[in-house]
């Protein structure tokens, strides 16, 4: 898992590289060089699709059954009738949240660094290019290797229990880091921001697994692939909606403190609190028939 998101993080990250690259490149007389940074990256993820066909195959039609598109519709009802049951409802709005800050963050992160004072003395894009990739990568990577040794440790509900707090207990870490860095003044911000980013990208995959893992095994590829898309969907548009009401009511720094460190740390303790929820259908999980009910 953490390595699948290799692509966000490189993607990402190298977006600012690519716009500081354009700006050296005279003969393309561009001053809105993010514009072509977009269609650059854009016109190499189309170069890249026809490789699907050649290097992804679809499972072999005797794995799937004669009713396989009835059963996947099936499962996508499990899925929504489910959502209303409290341990999968707060763990997708917790969720919602963390990639909420994630997106406030991301959204607004040059804008908020060039108010600062002495920022054209440096190139704020290369530093965030930097954060993304030396930090987000290692960071998730670090994430999926503890999550797996809590895996191999532990089972049932103990091993779901360990990886919401683990998931929390970073949130928590990385949340005074990243509030430190709105009082400072550049360069020493990235500082707190290379290391509370690092801490919090460990997020991600043992989030996933634990949401898997409510699911039995028939359903849990469509468990995972529902739940990025509500994250996405509703964790990438929340801060453009917040944003500005917040800026209005209060004033931009308030703004992204209540949207990056609050959401970060709003998310952590919904994770705690269903973490300590008591699990006692133990066995049920084991064979994995079923979601938990509570």
């Amino acid at each position: 898992m953490s390595i699948v998101n290799w692509g966000i993080y490189l993607g990402y990250g190298m977006s600012y590289g690519l716009k500081t690259l354009l700006l050296q490149v005279k003969w393309l007389g561009v001053e809105d060089s993010w514009r072509w940074a977009f269609w650059l990256s854009t016109a190499l993820g189309v170069v890249l699709i026809p490789s699907v066909f050649f290097l992804i195959k679809d499972p072999s039609d005797k794995s799937k059954s004669s009713n396989y598109c009835q059963e996947s519709a099936e499962t996508s009802k499990y899925f929504f009738s489910k959502c209303i049951q409290p341990s999968i409802l707060f763990l997708i709005i917790g969720g919602t949240l963390r990639n909420s800050a994630g997106y406030a963050w991301g959204y607004n992160q040059v804008l908020f660094l060039s108010e600062k004072e002495s920022s054209e003395d440096y190139n704020i894009d290369l530093w965030l290019m930097t954060c993304t990739i030396l930090c987000g990568i290692p960071g998730g990577m670090l994430g999926g290797y503890i999550n797996d040794k809590i895996k191999a440790s532990s089972t049932g509900f103990i091993r779901l229990k360990r990886s919401l707090r683990f998931v929390a207990g970073a949130l928590l870490l990385s949340s005074p880091l990243l509030t430190a860095g709105f009082y400072m003044e550049l360069p020493i911000l990235f500082a707190p921001l290379f290391i509370g980013y690092f801490i919090t990208e460990m997020w991600y995959g043992p989030y996933l697994v634990a949401v898997a893992e409510l699911f039995p095994e028939n359903s849990r590829g469509q468990a995972i692939g529902y739940t990025v898309f509500l994250l996405r969907l509703i964790g990438g548009n929340l801060p453009s909606l917040l944003i500005g009401p917040l800026k209005s009511s209060i004033d931009y720094f308030w703004a992204l403190f209540i949207l990056i460190p609050g959401m970060n740390i709003l998310a952590a303790i919904i994770f705690l609190a269903i973490s300590c929820i008591p699990f006692t259908d133990n066995e049920r999980f084991e064979k994995n028939t079923d979601f938990h009910e509570f």
